[in-house]
């Protein structure tokens, strides 16, 4: 008998910290871990995670790797960032499970790339109109597609500088 309750004691201890686990990395897509991004421009960049099979974090930087804005999105959603203003940046994604925002890291299943393109925002004013930068990216491979990633190992993620990361440059 005493086995039987030791037995589910601890079966009932480890459900009850994989469900506490749980609850606890859940994020909503659109949650932002960090902005300092002056979104005073008429940039648009639509981030699609709709064929991915994992959540994902995207980051944009400065070419210099500087970190502007970060935000999560959950496997099968979109996000829209608007407001970007003319300039160059460089989009990162992490994709993977069980987001650990204090380390800025997943959990489980982690992987982490970088768009190998600089993507361009830029404002043209003409007599009848103003012209915009409107981008589209998917963080999962497409047939065709124009816009080639690079992995990046992990400990070279872009992090916001409140998180430590010695091999950062």
């Amino acid at each position: 008998m005493q086995r039987c309750i030791f037995v589910c004691l601890l079966w009932l201890s480890a459900l009850s910290r994989e469900v506490f686990a749980l609850q606890e990395q859940t994020f909503a897509t659109g949650d932002v871990f960090f902005s300092c991004l002056q979104r005073d421009g008429l940039g648009e960049l639509l981030i699609q995670n709709k064929l991915g099979d994992k959540d994902a974090v995207a980051v944009l930087t400065l070419p210099d790797t500087t970190m502007l804005f970060s935000v999560y999105i959950r496997k099968g959603e979109d996000y829209q960032l608007q407001g970007i203003p003319n300039g160059a940046y460089l989009l990162w994604f992490a994709t993977g499970r069980q987001w650990d925002p204090e380390n800025f890291r997943f959990q489980a299943d982690g992987s982490y790339e970088r768009f190998e393109k600089v993507l361009q925002f830029t404002t043209k004013e003409t007599k009848n109109e103003i012209l915009y930068s409107s981008l589209i990216v998917t963080l999962y491979p497409v047939v065709h597609g124009n816009a080639p990633t690079k992995h990046v190992a992990k400990e070279r993620f872009p992090r916001p500088k409140s998180v430590s990361n010695e091999n950062q440059p």
